[in-house]
């Protein structure tokens, strides 16, 4: 990097962020009682002489109690009498040990612990509000660093020195032992230091205030905006640009993340809006789109085998009559058919008019569950269901009430977003008599022909809308919303002012920290899946490897080579407790090295994401990670001194303590006369330096 050793910089104020504390924020600074022991001699002695003397006689004789403290009594040495009662000679001592000065003073004493006590209140009360009503927790103690030189013996070139290498430095002031650990490992040579020299880097730290558009003079705003998410969420270091694609190859491999697919990325969010009425008052909320496609892929995975096994019910009990018997295609949904076709009936309305309260082959089920020891429903089940036996049907309808109520909340949500259309609440509902599991017809009759902004129909367009929340790291929602901040869309209730900029800066602030958090949680994932594309094995042996590996990581120890065991890696989670692993976020990793005990069918697989989440936050504590604050740094140039000694600390006339800044300080200049007035222009930028060869700069004047 160039670096400008003739450029003057100005002197700047060194004082510390300590030196700036105000005395008024110090507990101690207002006491409740702030006498002190002098102070309460003297009103004593103040007081006395206010007050009459009785004598024995019980008359008053004209006199007071001023004899009690005399004039001969030095009250500051008094008071130090009391303090430091060893320190006076019996000679010094002989005025304050007259028994009734003796009681009083002891008594002063006595009050002083009381005084110191009640001078506590104050901080008391501020600890109460820190640590009980905002809840704060007191940061861990760090332990002390040092920079050690290494002295070889002589003869030998290098010497290695492991990580964790134990350093003794003889005891402290309390007479214990201090040892120091390193941190990384260090191959020890013979290199010696010439020369400590110093460099003041002048740097320029951009956060998402200062890049935002309500700041920006000048220039685009869009492009602020983007200059912006890229200090949050730019790969690989802030400020850096935005990675491809956000969704579905936009932008396409030869673009680049700009304000254009931004809005490209909002109007697909939109269209959750617009052709879903996924709303909430109003406004956009999504949990019931999350919802519904989180239905229909279920519904979708397991449909089909439903079907199947309930459709062989039907063909097992059809052949008992008609060994011919079969239901095509064998996951025919069309269960009332196929019901139809096994009981040989043209209805089902006629089935069921024997019992009174039971109208539907549902309704029966229900029954048969209610009261399973009623004759007269168990009997109307094996004649009216014949062939189909009792067990089978039960099991049968088991399978298909799971599969209804799934399918009934699909139609709840769907229902719900009918009812937000305009003029939904007056057209029919989208429940049927009989029951479908169509979803696509049950959409169509909900919210129409949805016009989606990407090919694929609505799976591909959840895809990239799940994209979009994944690639921005915050919900749909936030997206949308800091969008319409940036580029309010048409009859947007945005106001764009100070406080939904406000809303924005935590938003995008709160997208970096997830980022962060992410990317070290990416680390622990890959030691313990090294393949990305091959899951791990999560079998005792497996489970116990990978999270010895992952603690060498978290816990900054080697614990291979001794937690070989699942009880060994039992006695190392005992130390995340000290870096605010929850008692249940310990007990599962126990037990997914613990789980020989059970059956294999009945396991449950590792909810490794889990795993990886609680590991990264016992890692964080215990580095004392610093919570992410987005922000871009930039060098602008480099001030080297050559003695970093001669750049120390000095008291300047008003008695701050200041720092003489790296390079040539400040020049006082004399006030020569203003030169006549002249025409030129000067040019100077680091970015000009050049170690060889020339520079052309052309300028055009206009006039």
């Amino acid at each position: 990097m160039a670096t400008d050793n003739n450029k003057p910089l100005r002197m700047r104020d060194g004082t510390s962020q300590s030196g700036r504390i105000l005395a008024a924020l110090d507990p101690n600074y207002a006491q409740v009682d702030e006498r002190t022991t002098q102070d309460l001699l003297a009103f004593a002695k103040e007081y006395a002489c206010e007050l009459k003397y009785y004598g024995l006689d019980n008359l008053d004789h004209g006199l007071d109690w001023s004899g009690f403290i005399s004039d001969e009594i030095d009250l500051e040495e008094a008071a130090r009498y009391v303090e430091y009662p060893e320190s006076f000679s019996p000679q010094q001592a002989a005025p304050y040990t007259r028994p009734h000065l003796a009681l009083f003073l002891v008594f002063l004493k006595l009050l002083g612990q009381t005084r110191n006590q009640i001078n506590t209140l104050t901080r008391s009360h501020l600890e109460f509000f820190y640590r009980d009503v905002l809840k704060m927790v007191r940061k861990k103690s760090v332990p002390d660093k040092v920079h050690v030189l290494v002295e070889l013996e002589h003869g030998t070139d290098q010497q290695r020195m492991p990580l964790g290498t134990d350093l003794q430095a003889g005891k402290d002031s309390l007479g214990q032992a201090l040892a120091y650990r390193t941190e990384h490992e260090l191959i020890a040579n013979n290199i010696e230091i010439g020369q400590l020299s110093t460099l003041y880097s002048q740097r320029k730290v951009t956060g998402l205030k200062e890049a935002c558009p309500p700041n920006l003079i000048g220039g685009n705003r869009k492009e602020a905006f983007v200059a912006m998410l890229r200090i949050a969420l730019g790969q690989p270091n802030p400020g850096d640009p935005l990675p491809l694609p956000i969704y579905a190859d936009v932008p396409s491999a030869n673009q680049q993340v700009n304000f254009s697919i931004l809005e490209k990325a909002q109007q697909l969010i939109h269209v959750a809006i617009t052709q879903l009425y996924m709303t909430d008052q109003g406004n956009p909320s999504f949990d019931d789109f999350r919802e519904l496609m989180k239905r229909k892929h279920l519904r979708e995975q397991k449909d089909d085998a439903a079907w199947k096994s309930i459709n062989t019910y039907l063909n097992n009990a059809g052949k008992i009559n008609q060994s011919s018997f079969l239901i095509t295609p064998e996951n025919s949904p069309d269960f009332d058919s196929n019901l139809k076709a096994l009981l040989n009936k043209a209805s089902l309305d006629e089935l069921f008019n024997s019992v009174t309260e039971v109208k539907s082959i549902d309704d029966a089920y229900d029954a048969c569950l209610r009261r399973p020891d009623e004759k007269t429903i168990i009997e109307f089940i094996e004649k009216a269901l014949s062939p189909l036996s009792l067990d089978d049907f039960k099991s049968m309808m088991k399978i298909k009430t799971e599969m209804d109520v799934q399918w009934n909340e699909i139609n709840l949500l769907l229902e719900k977003a009918r009812q937000r259309r305009p003029n939904g609440v007056n057209e029919k509902s989208i429940d049927d008599p009989q029951p479908s599991y169509d979803f696509a017809a049950k959409l169509t009759a909900a919210v129409g022909e949805p016009v989606l902004t990407i090919d694929g129909g609505l799976d591909e367009y959840y895809a990239a809308f799940v994209d979009v929340e994944h690639y921005f790291y915050m919900s749909a929602e936030n997206f949308y919303y800091i969008m319409s901040v940036a580029a309010p869309l048409a009859n947007s209730n945005i106001n764009n002012d100070e406080q939904d900029w406000n809303r924005v800066y935590g938003i995008v602030t709160a997208a970096h920290r997830k980022m962060i958090y992410t990317r070290r949680r990416e680390v622990l994932k890959c030691i313990a899946q090294p393949d990305p594309d091959v899951a791990p094995m999560d079998d005792i042996n497996s489970n116990i490897q990978a999270l010895s590996d992952m603690l060498d990581i978290v816990l900054g120890d080697t614990l291979s080579e001794n937690a070989d065991s699942a009880q060994q890696i039992d006695e190392v989670l005992n130390k995340l407790g000290e870096y605010g692993l929850a008692e249940k976020d310990r007990s599962y990793l126990s037990y997914i090295v613990n789980r020989e005990i059970e059956p294999v069918g009945e396991r449950a697989p590792t909810d490794w994401e889990y795993v990886y989440r609680v590991l990264e936050v016992a890692q964080r504590n215990r580095e004392n990670f610093q919570t992410p604050v987005p922000k871009k740094s930039e060098w602008r140039n480099l001030y080297p001194a050559a003695d970093a000694i001669a750049n120390s600390v000095k008291a300047e006339s008003d008695g701050l303590s200041r720092w003489k800044t790296f390079g040539q300080g400040e020049q006082i200049c004399e006030k020569d006369p203003a030169p006549e007035a002249s025409f030129g222009w000067a040019l100077a930028s680091p970015l000009l330096v050049l170690s060889e060869g020339t520079r052309t700069i052309s300028l055009t004047l206009g006039f």
